[in-house]
């Protein structure tokens, strides 16, 4: 099985994904508090479980680190590393 590229997890996935080139990623990465946002090459808006499958195979084939936002408050920003940044954000908004 050959690895998921953005364009095909575009061409499958329902919801919204949001890059840094997106006129709306300062949105998708907005967090309550400035101090737990935290950037992310691609945001993804689920809308069921199959894109939550798609998405977590596309960080797993693209060597991303995951990180879940589920909408709730919490210091760390959900963010997987220390480094502070994120591969992958599933917003978990379903």
């Amino acid at each position: 099985m050959s690895a998921l590229t953005l364009d095909a997890l575009r061409s499958s996935f329902k919801g919204d994904l949001v890059v840094p080139s997106d006129s709306d990623y300062s949105a998708a990465i907005a967090r309550w508090a400035v101090n737990a946002q935290r950037p992310a090459k691609v945001v993804a808006f689920v809308k069921d479980p199959e894109d939550v499958a798609l998405a977590i195979k596309y960080a797993r084939d693209q060597n991303l680190s995951l990180a879940i936002r589920g909408g709730g408050h919490s210091v760390s920003g959900g963010r997987p590393s220390l480094d502070r940044t994120c591969g992958l954000m599933i917003h978990w908004d379903m």
